[in-house]
């Protein structure tokens, strides 16, 4: 234990403290969310998380706003055309969030690929 009676964060927990602490300070906090009714979407868990995926750069897709980042020192938003998306992943070391890149360009059979690669690097 580190003075004071706290643990010193360390390693993956250490790095992703600085990385939350600094985008803390320079990105205004948004959430967006809905409810869905996929009961009628029988399949894998796997597929419904692409599913999900899909749905999610349908979304973008029809609402770009979605997909900007704002810089507060210049006061403009800046709209992207690739769809980078973070799937938030519960490790031992604490929560990680690895980034599907540009998911509205693969078709389905390359984003399963993507999506298990990346499950399996975490």
């Amino acid at each position: 234990m580190a003075a004071g009676g706290g643990e010193e964060l360390r390693g993956v927990r250490r790095s992703m403290a600085i990385n939350m602490a600094r985008v803390h300070a320079s990105v205004v906090p948004a959430t967006v969310f809905d409810e869905v009714d996929i009961e009628e979407w029988w399949a894998p868990a796997a597929e419904v998380t692409l599913r999900l995926i899909r749905a999610i750069a349908a979304g973008v897709a029809a609402a770009p706003a979605l997909n900007a980042w704002f810089d507060g020192a210049t006061l403009r938003r800046r709209l992207h055309r690739a769809i980078d998306l973070g799937i938030a992943v519960d490790t031992a070391d604490g929560l990680l969030v690895p980034v599907l890149r540009n998911i509205s360009a693969a078709e389905p059979g390359e984003l399963r690929r993507r999506l298990d690669a990346l499950m399996h690097s975490v």
